[in-house]
């Protein structure tokens, strides 16, 4: 079985539209999940959220601030 990386993404520490954000992100990207959450910040966050969600109408983003889970 190969070996997989677990992360925690802790609301504590992080606001839910940032973790929304890092899971679409991941969807998308061919950078690892490690490098996308290192790079993100509250503000690139709200930006993104802005121009998907608001802009465009992508709501799966923004339910991703609600329910955190991945495979």
């Amino acid at each position: 079985m190969p070996k997989r990386e677990i992360y925690l993404l802790s609301p504590r520490s992080l606001s839910p539209e940032t973790i929304a954000v890092a899971f679409a992100k991941t969807s998308r990207s061919p950078e690892s999940f490690r490098e996308i959450a290192a790079e993100l910040s509250d503000e690139k966050s709200a930006q993104f959220h802005e121009k998907w969600v608001v802009g465009y109408g992508h709501a799966s983003v923004a339910e991703h601030a609600i329910l955190h889970i991945a495979f």
